[in-house]
């Protein structure tokens, strides 16, 4: 099992090594990332501020291509499509965390896929271009053009 404290972000790139945002990680037996930590605590809690502000560190580890675990909380599903771009798990529920982490972890293929993935979706979808083109339309939209 794999337990992380006060994490914000976790990823995996392809040499298996996992990174995570202020925190500890561990698999049980080696500690794999060390950061302040107190308790376990998934990350993305269902509060109000986590569901509507969407955090750059998600976009910034799929832009690299790792692949990225993430609490099911709004403003991370409208990033990460789950087995898609990445992995979900129920906000709050650590054994849910574990089984995602777990799965990136035991399948390289996996890591791969979610990273390529995430990858072309940032580069295609998270352009300034892109972004212009969103609120052009919202605006049009809005009679505002």
């Amino acid at each position: 099992m794999i337990l992380v404290e006060h994490a914000t972000v976790v990823t995996v790139d392809a040499e298996r090594r996992i990174y995570a945002d202020g925190s500890v990680l561990t698999d049980g037996d080696r500690i794999l990332q060390v950061g302040p930590a107190a308790e376990v605590r998934p990350p993305r809690t269902p509060d109000r501020v986590c569901q509507l502000v969407t955090p750059l560190k998600p976009v910034e580890a799929m832009a690299s291509g790792l692949p990225v675990v993430v609490s099911a909380v709004n403003a991370l599903s409208e990033i990460v499509s789950d087995k898609e771009t990445g992995l979900t798990f129920p906000p709050l529920d650590a054994g849910a965390l574990a089984d995602q982490l777990q799965q990136v972890l035991d399948r390289q293929e996996l890591r791969t896929r979610l990273g390529a993935r995430a990858r072309e979706w940032v580069a295609r979808d998270r352009t300034w271009a892109h972004n212009a083109a969103r609120y052009r339309e919202a605006y049009r939209r809005l009679g505002a053009l």
